[in-house]
């Protein structure tokens, strides 16, 4: 889930070069393989395979310790993520975030999302993005439940 927006191109014929492969993970750098290309396509897989993995095994430890993340998908988190994160660049909501964040507070205004994200430090921070985001839903549930 890291790696939403991750490609590969895979050269198998080309008349002066061997066949290679070459991926990116969304992050603005590619990497590339030297070595026979059906051992490389071995390796990317296994590699995301073990991202995967880690990714679930992430969540579930995350989930487990923050309840309001259960009533999300994964997607949904990271549609959110993103959003929170951006928040902090553009100054601006996502309207498709005020939709998924109703499930915490029903009639969530963008005011409602940036009080909160400013109630609470905000870094890049992989746990504290995810503890920001905790953090988020719940000032979010305390004002619905104050209204």
């Amino acid at each position: 889930m890291f790696y939403r927006e991750w490609g590969a191109k895979i050269n198998c014929f080309h008349y002066h070069a061997k066949p290679s492969i070459i991926a990116h993970f969304g992050t603005g750098k590619a990497i590339s393989g030297q070595r026979e290309i059906t051992r490389e396509l071995a390796d990317l897989r296994q590699f995301m395979e073990d991202c995967s993995t880690e990714w679930l095994k992430y969540i579930a430890k995350i989930r487990s310790k923050y309840y309001h993340l259960n009533l999300y998908t994964n997607e949904q988190l990271l549609t959110i993520r993103q959003s929170l994160a951006s928040l902090d660049v553009t100054g601006q909501v996502v309207p498709q975030v005020n939709t998924l964040l109703y499930r915490v507070k029903a009639g969530c205004l963008p005011e409602d999302v940036e009080m909160a994200m400013s109630a609470c430090q905000f870094t890049k921070n992989s746990q504290a993005i995810a503890d920001t985001l905790n953090q988020t839903l719940k000032t979010l549930a305390k004002a619905n439940q104050a209204r």
